[in-house]
């Protein structure tokens, strides 16, 4: 895992991990649309979210929950590698694969 903190070139999809210079293969969330709650940047929540709160539990500090839509979403992108890891690890732990990430070049502004 230290190796994937140190590249920021990672592309995390539900609990897949590929590098992000490499084809994307199809996923189970792929055809999910990103919350409109995500803020900017490479991580998201899709609409296969349940509201289980996994990824609030692994990373509290950028995920919180939308009351209206019963889900969660992405309030604030990682700012360190410590936060990364909990990202990484709620992605890991989503039982839907609800969270996703866009490659770098396919960044998403919100």
């Amino acid at each position: 895992m230290d190796h994937l903190l140190r590249e920021w070139g990672v592309l995390v999809v539900g609990s897949r991990v590929d590098r992000a210079d490499e084809e994307l293969i199809p996923d189970s969330n792929d055809h999910f649309k990103a919350l409109p709650g995500n803020v900017a940047g490479k991580y998201y929540v899709t609409e296969a979210c349940d509201g289980c709160a996994y990824c609030a539990l692994d990373a509290p500090d950028n995920f919180s929950f939308d009351y209206a839509t019963n889900t969660y979403f992405v309030s604030k992108q990682p700012q360190n590698t410590g936060e990364l890891e909990m990202v990484l690890e709620a992605i890991d732990d989503c039982p839907l694969d609800a969270i996703a990430a866009y490659k770098d070049t396919d960044l998403q502004e919100s």
